[in-house]
């Protein structure tokens, strides 16, 4: 392959549909450009706010069945990995954990 991508346009096109355009599946000029918007986010500094983590962590594990009953835990992890990567990547939460009727 020669334009740098080791999986292909193929693979680009199906995952644009899944994530958009951006640094997940994207190379050349959009990934640099979005590469270099992101980077700020993660200096050492902001890694070491874990209280982002903690926060979104326990409001997760409160959403959890005490009674033992089964349940999906797929959209409580995509909604916990929504509001603490919006909190960490831009300041404030979506907060879709306690919204789940956020789009």
């Amino acid at each position: 392959m020669t334009d740098g991508n080791r999986y292909g346009h193929g693979c680009l096109e199906l995952m644009s549909k899944f994530l958009g355009d951006g640094i997940f599946n994207s190379d050349g000029e959009i990934w640099y450009s979005t590469r270099a918007l992101l980077r700020p986010q993660f200096l050492k500094q902001r890694i070491s706010d874990l209280h982002i983590f903690e926060f979104h962590t326990n409001r997760l594990l409160s959403l959890i069945p005490k009674n033992g009953e089964t349940f999906d835990i797929m959209d409580l992890w995509y909604r916990f990995t929504l509001d603490a990567a919006t909190e960490f990547l831009f300041g404030q939460s979506v907060d879709s954990l306690d919204n789940p009727k956020v789009p």
